[in-house]
């Protein structure tokens, strides 16, 4: 029979267990090391499983052990190390990819908000604003998130995964002011997906944006060469807006695109 885990229910079932060592009157968890002696296939050791005779021997075998508080244990994300000459995805809230986000060489962590049409990044993202999105020199638009600290390196970075976490309290790190500030359906990136035709003179092209939310406006950039459009800019990002959001041009023929907005969870 096929199983099926939703994406939600497994961050649910990690918090869960987070929340259970960190909480006033936590779990009792504990890290046990031991076993002298070494396995039948030293480089094949038997899989873990909950069988009593496993069990009995973990505690025959026990040397020691350690408490697991919650300052011992953080959830974690993959690590996408920026790199040069890589198209990165942008972020779109009606996908299911999270890699839409990358750490530069200084362990701070970016998510992409526009990848200019796809193509190779080669300017690496490294601006701090804890208010609002930048352009970098390759055209691709970041947003910065939080900084990897001294602490969290060496505990719970590894070659393949970074820690990840949203605060409760202020640390006194940036990423504080990063959710404080962060504007819940703001539309951060329209995607244009059709430049249409024969389009002289922006300033005769009304975006319009319509929708569950409120403010957000935007303007077209015209192609003088090829007489199409060629971006779609953000005036004001607006707040509220959810997935149906519609964006129609109005002009003298038409252009398609969509939009990329930012929910409560990916501050």
């Amino acid at each position: 029979m096929l199983e099926s885990s939703p994406k939600n229910f497994r961050i649910n079932n990690a918090e869960q267990f987070k929340e259970s060592v960190s909480e006033p009157n936590p779990t009792n968890l504990y890290l046990t090391f031991g076993k002298t002696e070494a396995w039948p296939v030293e480089n094949s050791p038997p899989l873990a499983n909950t069988t009593p005779s496993a069990i009995y021997d973990v505690w025959r075998n026990m040397i020691g052990g350690k408490k697991i508080t919650g300052n011992d244990v953080r959830h974690v994300i993959p690590r996408i190390n920026w790199t040069s000459n890589t198209v990165y995805r942008a972020y779109d809230n009606l996908s299911e990819n999270t890699d839409c986000y990358v750490m530069n060489s200084d362990w701070s962590v970016y998510k992409c908000i526009s990848n200019n049409n796809g193509i190779k990044s080669n300017t690496q993202p490294t601006s701090i604003s804890t208010n609002d999105d930048f352009v970098a020199g390759d055209g691709y638009i970041w947003k910065y998130l939080y900084t990897v600290s001294d602490f969290e390196k060496l505990k719970f970075s590894t070659s393949d995964y970074i820690p990840v976490k949203t605060l409760e309290n202020d640390d006194g790190s940036l990423q504080w002011q990063v959710q404080n500030n962060a504007v819940s359906g703001a539309i951060h990136s329209i995607v244009l997906l059709n430049g249409g035709s024969n389009y002289s003179n922006s300033s005769n092209i009304i975006v319009s944006i319509t929708g569950d939310g409120a403010f957000a406006t935007a303007t077209a950039t015209i192609n003088t060469v090829s007489n199409t459009v060629n971006s779609i800019s953000i005036l004001n990002k607006g707040s509220g807006y959810s997935n149906f959001t519609y964006i129609p041009l109005i002009l003298r023929a038409y252009a398609y695109h969509d939009a990329v907005w930012n929910d409560d969870n990916i501050y």
